[in-house]
């Protein structure tokens, strides 16, 4: 066929050309599976194609249904991301749907998070840090729930005994697809011992399906996937970020998943000069001449006056906003670590004197010419764990944050089983030094220093 064919056809004719180009370059595992299903999961590595997969589908589904009775809706981890990643993103719904969108400013509104289209049906956009409250009472066809293991855990305001990801999955989503053919897409690279995940893998009604970065790598980056490999082949950071596979919780670990991933806050959301105090913990490499080595180096801050999630308010609580741990001859580590102070207007450095630590303070020094950066020296050795202790008991409680997410320290801190005679890890060393240094000093006041700024406005 002609292109010139193609051009003078309505727009309607060619978004229906598109899908039968789509099912003509797309790989098996990104097209939904065959039979009757109401929920599809499709899991998968970071570009992996997933985000490509579930639009198509959606738009497969829309196009197919040609009514204008019943909506569809977007719900991701926060409306921002249902935006600008479901809709607005090179692979999301203003690139599939072409041609069934309204022409000109009434097509989509972005601040609303509405996209309306020509057959009169709307495309709802909403997060699920809130519940996904927007569809309750909506009258939907189906759905794309996009990143379903980053789904906000922790209590629900006014759900007793329900979390986030709850409301918005079994309250405001599944009651409102309701009307033929009903139908939810689920996708996303799953996060360890994630429930949302872990319930409907468990489901013998939802066709899963799972999608490998290797299998992408085509329309990525090349250079990009080696480093991943050449830093996580083996770990399970591979297994869950790359191969899209589900990891359970590790019995014994000292940290839970669940437990980091309800009290995280979001990046962009973030203003780091909250923190009254920061300290950047350090754990050296096992020598100082070994350039394979890895040092640990993690900072984290007193979260200044009442944080804003609500928990244990009259208690001290505490961010991580930084893991800089490097592989690198001694002189680059120790540059690392002046670099990871200045950037974060840290206070001290706290390091462990062991494992070839004494030297570290030393090249710090050499590194640092512009400003004396103070250094703490600590011997660990039997008393890591018990180092550790208040600091498990301070996530616990939900005082401690995380400013994004940390996938290397997080799998340390969730696979790490003390008690077995391996050496703990250097990043969740460091940041044991780091946050057990902030909790000593905050056990007796908070000091509110030289950073002055604003708190995150959500958390999740």
């Amino acid at each position: 066929m002609m292109m010139s064919e193609i051009s003078s056809r309505s727009d309607i004719e060619k978004a229906h050309l598109r899908r039968l180009l789509w099912r003509e370059i797309a790989r098996r595992d990104q097209v939904v599976p065959d039979g009757e299903w109401r929920v599809w999961l499709c899991l998968g590595g970071r570009g992996s194609g997933k985000t490509r997969a579930a639009a198509e589908a959606l738009c497969d589904l829309i196009i197919h249904s040609g009514s204008s009775d019943g909506d569809w809706a977007v719900i991701a981890p926060t409306f921002g991301d249902a935006r600008d990643t479901c809709v607005e993103g090179p692979s999301g719904l203003l690139r599939t749907l072409q041609g069934l969108i309204r022409p000109g400013r009434s097509g989509w509104n972005r601040s609303q998070g509405q996209l309306h289209l020509v057959t009169g049906a709307t495309v709802f956009c909403d997060g699920a840090d809130d519940g996904a409250y927007r569809m309750q009472g909506k009258n939907l066809r189906g759905a794309w729930c996009d990143e379903i293991g980053l789904w906000k855990r922790g209590g629900a305001s006014g759900r007793p005994g329900r979390e986030w990801w709850e409301v918005a999955w079994d309250e405001s989503l599944r009651l409102a697809v309701r009307i033929a053919p009903a139908k939810i897409i689920a996708t996303g690279t799953p996060k360890r011992g994630h429930p949302l995940v872990k319930r409907l893998l468990g489901d013998d009604r939802v066709p899963s399906t799972r999608l490998r970065t290797a299998d992408n790598v085509i329309n990525l980056d090349p250079g990009w996937y080696r480093d991943l490999l050449d830093d996580f082949e083996g770990t399970a950071v591979e297994s869950q970020e790359l191969e899209g596979h589900f990891l359970e919780n590790v019995e014994g670990a000292l940290w839970q998943q669940r437990v980091i991933d309800s009290f995280r806050w979001n990046h962009r959301e973030w203003d780091e000069p909250a923190l009254s105090r920061v300290v950047v913990g350090v754990d050296p490499s096992g020598g100082t001449s070994s350039a394979s080595a890895e040092t640990g180096i993690v900072a984290s801050g007193i979260v200044r006056r009442a944080c804003p999630c609500g928990t244990r308010p009259n208690q001290p609580h505490y961010a991580v906003i930084a893991d800089c741990s490097i592989k690198d001859e001694a002189s680059a580590r120790a540059r690392r670590i002046v670099e990871c102070f200045h950037e974060h207007q840290a206070d001290k450095v706290v390091g462990e004197r062991n494992y070839g630590g004494d030297n570290i303070p030393a090249l710090v020094a050499q590194v640092a010419t512009d400003d004396r950066v103070p250094y703490e020296m600590v011997t660990a050795a039997k008393g890591k764990m018990v180092r550790a202790g208040p600091v498990v008991a301070a996530y616990e409680q939900g005082r401690v944050h995380h400013v994004g997410v940390f996938n290397r320290l997080e799998e340390q801190m969730t696979t790490f089983v003390p008690d077995t005679g391996a050496r703990s890890p250097d990043r969740l060393d460091a940041l044991v030094f780091s946050l057990a240094s902030l909790l000593k000093r905050s056990s007796h006041r908070v000091r509110y220093g030289r950073h002055v700024g604003r708190l995150p406005d959500r958390i999740g």
